[in-house]
């Protein structure tokens, strides 16, 4: 008897991990190109969404040959929509039913992974990690000149990114980490810290949390 249970016990792991094995796989296939689409205004009716969001997988499929794994984000500036896509400088506004990309250089790979937000009608991006850095520089899209520029803040310059999330014209970023050249096992760690979007002024951001017992999870950046 006890034989057969540790027969069954056995079938039931490897049934349990084939089904994780491929649930895993389906989430990473889903996880390829996520869209995220924050609305500033009032909310855009679905029939008008449809279009907007298959138009956006013909420009992921479009990239494919550049990036196997990105996220493209939907957001709103000045009344239009606008689409930009995981560690490119792409910036593609909604015009004529289609994304027109407004971006006239080449460049790309510096901003893997980074907040894209938008404060007083500006698109910026915060962080991330490309050339060999992870880093917590912040750039602004500049609509005249149709192409990104770093933006100074604070009185050090960036120390690093980490988990990052805007808030009433406030950038917090929590448990800053940044390393140069790849050197993973060098890098530096720093104090959280706020963003004042309007001065560019930094402060200390306290970040608690509320539980009796907990476990703080560095993020990490991996070449």
């Amino acid at each position: 008897m006890k034989t057969r249970e540790k027969a069954e016990d056995r079938l039931i792991i490897l049934w349990t991990k084939i089904m994780v094995f491929f649930l895993v796989l389906i989430h990473a296939n889903h996880s390829r190109a996520q869209i995220y689409y924050t609305e500033s205004g009032k909310f855009t009716d679905t029939t008008e969404l449809y279009p907007i969001f298959r138009k956006a997988y013909e420009v992921r499929d479009s990239l494919t040959a550049k990036l196997t794994h990105f996220q493209l984000y939907m957001l709103e500036a000045n009344g239009n929509k606008y689409l930009t896509v995981d560690g490119l400088f792409n910036m593609y506004k909604w015009k004529d039913r289609r994304w027109v990309d407004q971006y006239k250089r080449n460049f790309g790979g510096y901003n893997n992974w980074s907040t894209k937000f938008v404060y007083n009608n500006e698109i910026y991006s915060f962080g991330g990690y490309g050339y060999w850095r992870c880093h917590g520089e912040l750039i602004r899209f500049l609509w005249n000149k149709k192409e990104w520029e770093m933006v100074a803040y604070g009185d050090s310059g960036p120390v690093g990114t980490g988990f990052v999330y805007y808030t009433d014209g406030k950038l917090n970023v929590i448990n800053p980490v940044s390393f140069t050249d790849a050197y993973v096992t060098q890098r530096k760690h720093s104090p959280s810290f706020s963003i004042d979007m309007k001065t560019m002024k930094t402060s200390d951001k306290p970040f608690y949390f509320q539980f009796k017992t907990y476990m703080v999870v560095d993020r990490y950046c991996f070449t």
